[in-house]
C-alpha cells in the first residue's frame, strides 16, 4: 500500500461525509492523467462512509471543457452524486451540463463535486484544510452584492481594466458543502460544490465586456505564467493577446478550437475565499486564493463553447455598482 492513501485518507472524507448519505451511488469519473491514488482515496472513503462507489475512467480530454465519452456520460444518468476528479475540468462541458439539465427535468437532482486536477499532495493539507462554514459566512455578504448589482469594474496593478454589465444575473457560491435551502439561487451551479472550494462568482451579461483582463498567476492550459499575458475585449468578446511565449501558446490554442465561442469574455468573474489556499499552477487550488479574482473566458450556464478557460489575478479590485468593493489587495472587503 502506498503510505500516502493515510493522510490523503483523511481529507477525501471531509465532502463525502459532508454532504452524501449512506446507500447512494457514487461515480468517481476521472482520467489517465490523474494518479490513481486519487481515485483509490475516494472510493475507499465513499465506502468507508456507507455509500457505493463506482469509477469510470477515460483518456484524458484535450482541454478543460471538452466532454467526457459517450460511456462516462450513460454513467452520470444512473448516478446520485458525481465526484469529477479529472485533469481537464468537466462542468463547463456541454454534453455534461446536457445530461444534468436532463437529470433534473426528470426530477433527479445529483450532486456534483468538481475536484479536477486534484493530486496525492492537494488531497494531503492545505486548502483542503479551510472551514467550509466560515468561507460560507463570508461568502453570503459577497454573493448579496453580485446580485444586487448591475455593473462591475475590475482594475489590478498589472493593467486590468475591465467592466461588464450583471444586472439580473444570480451568483453563485460554493465552499465544499451543500446547502439544499438555498440551491435554486446558485445561477448555473445548482447542486455543486468543488474540493478544496471556496469561491463566489457571477457570468456577465454576454456581449457586455469591454476593456483589458491581465491574467497575472496562472491560467487553465498554461499553469503559473512567466508573465503576464494581456487580453482586449471589445463588444464581450477578445480581440487580442499579448504577452511572452505562453501568450502565443494561448492563441495557438484558442485557434485550434474554431469555436468563436471560446472567445467568449468574461463569461465569468469570481472571487476566491480559501485563506488556505496558495498558489501552486493548478487552478483547482489557485482559483480559490482569498481575495484573488478569477475570470475566465469562453463557455459558462447557457452559452456553450468548447473550452471554459480561468485566468487568475491575484490582488485584483472589484467594484459592483461603482461602489461596492468586493475585494481589494488581497482581501475580501464586502
Amino acid at each position: 500500500m502506498d503510505p500516502r492513501l493515510i493522510s490523503m485518507l483523511k481529507y477525501a472524507s471531509k465532502p463525502i461525509t459532508e454532504n452524501t448519505s449512506p446507500g447512494e451511488n457514487i461515480l468517481i469519473l476521472t482520467d489517465t492523467a490523474t494518479d490513481p491514488l486519487v481515485w483509490q482515496a475516494l472510493s475507499a472513503a465513499a465506502h468507508a462512509h456507507g455509500a457505493i462507489p463506482t469509477v469510470a475512467l477515460m483518456t484524458t480530454r484535450e482541454g478543460d471543457g471538452h466532454d467526457p465519452t459517450l460511456p462516462a456520460l450513460s454513467a452520470v444518468r444512473e448516478a446520485d452524486t458525481i465526484i469529477l476528479a479529472t485533469y481537464r475540468s468537466q462542468i463547463h462541458a456541454r454534453g455534461f451540463m446536457e445530461t444534468l439539465s436532463d437529470m433534473r427535468k426528470k426530477g433527479r437532482r445529483p450532486k456534483v463535486f468538481l475536484m479536477e486536477q486534484c493530486n496525492p499532495e492537494l488531497l494531503s493539507g492545505g486548502a483542503v484544510e479551510e472551514d467550509t462554514e466560515w468561507m460560507h459566512q463570508v461568502g453570503s455578504r459577497v454573493k448579496a452584492a453580485w446580485d444586487r448589482g448591475s455593473t462591475v469594474q475590475v482594475t489590478s496593478e498589472y493593467g486590468t481594466d475591465l467592466r461588464a454589465d450583471i444586472k439580473g444575473r444570480i451568483s453563485w457560491l460554493i465552499t465544499g458543502r451543500l446547502h439544499p435551502e438555498s440551491a435554486a439561487n446558485q445561477g448555473p451551479f445548482p447542486d455543486i460544490i468543488a474540493f478544496p472550494d471556496g469561491e463566489c462568482g457571477i457570468g456577465p451579461v454576454e456581449g457586455s465586456g469591454e476593456g483589458v483582463i491581465v491574467w497575472d498567476l496562472s491560467c487553465h492550459q498554461l499553469g503559473f505564467l512567466q508573465q503576464p499575458i494581456k487580453l482586449t475585449i471589445r463588444h464581450g468578446k477578445v480581440v487580442k493577446i499579448e504577452g511572452g511565449t505562453q501568450a502565443q501558446q494561448l492563441e495557438r490554442f484558442l485557434e485550434e478550437q474554431k469555436d468563436p465561442n471560446c472567445y467568449n469574455a468574461p463569461c465569468e468573474i469570481a472571487i476566491g475565499l480559501n485563506r488556505k489556499a496558495t498558489p501552486i499552477g493548478l487552478m483547482r487550488v489557485d482559483k480559490k486564493l482569498y481575495g484573488s479574482a478569477h475570470i475566465a473566458i469562453g463557455g459558462l450556464g447557457d452559452t456553450h463553447a468548447k473550452l471554459h478557460l480561468d485566468g487568475l489575478l491575484r490582488a485584483p479590485r472589484v467594484v459592483v455598482d461603482e461602489k461596492i468593493v468586493l475585494c481589494e489587495g488581497g482581501q475580501v472587503k464586502a
